[in-house]
């Protein structure tokens, strides 16, 4: 624990879905950040191939459960793809006029922003009060992941490097999908969710990771 940070820790915390609430005694609003770890030796690996691809290349998502370093399985698995509903170019293409007009308001406290985002921020914020559609809103895909052989991984593009010495080639128990669906350009956010049965214990675990794909 220091100045601006606090940490807790928690001993043989329960399985399930955790939510944090933060409250302060500060009058104005307060930024923060909160992150959870797991020193579990139970993890999931994920692949994203490729980690950058242009508009319209298919995106293979790759996921395996590790136990000291060691592939796991049988496992069931599925991913939520989060893709830009519209890409920056084409909500600046959309609404240049009305951007280019906007103020925003010069004393946001601790929220001040640069002055580019802030009228994005400001032009959100109108056209959600004209009950207009969110120009930063998000299109969400379900791909399920099936196990694949390992002779297969090749196939699928799945042979560079992930996030564990041993090549994806070698490992059983190996969970692979495919998303085409890339039209526009941003940040694909891609949550992939895996759950089975320890070996050892025979007590179910489910892991869950966040990978970020550029698409240009």
């Amino acid at each position: 624990m220091g100045d601006g940070f606090v940490v807790f820790r928690l001993q043989e915390p329960a399985a399930g879905q955790w939510r944090v609430e933060v409250s302060t005694m500060n009058d104005q609003h307060l930024r923060y950040s909160v992150g959870g770890f797991c020193s579990s030796p139970l993890r999931l690996g994920v692949a994203i191939v490729p980690p950058r691809t242009p508009r319209g290349g298919p995106l293979t998502i790759g996921a395996v459960a590790l136990l000291d370093g060691r592939p796991i399985g049988p496992t069931r698995g599925a991913a939520a793809v989060v893709a830009p509903a519209a890409s920056l170019d084409s909500v600046l293409t959309a609404h240049g006029d009305a951007l280019a007009g906007l103020r925003p308001p010069t004393d946001l406290g601790p929220d001040s922003l640069p002055s580019d985002i802030a009228r994005m921020a400001t032009l959100r914020q109108n056209l959600h009060a004209a009950g207009k559609p969110d120009p930063f809103g998000t299109v969400t895909t379900d791909v399920r992941l099936r196990a694949v052989p390992p002779g297969r991984l090749g196939a699928l593009g799945l042979g560079g490097p992930v996030p564990n010495p041993a090549a994806m080639g070698r490992w059983s128990g190996v969970l692979a999908g495919r998303f085409g669906a890339t039209r526009e350009a941003g940040s694909y956010n891609v949550v992939v969710r895996v759950s089975g049965i320890e070996p050892s214990s025979g007590a179910r675990f489910t892991r869950q990771e966040l990978v970020s794909v550029l698409v240009t």
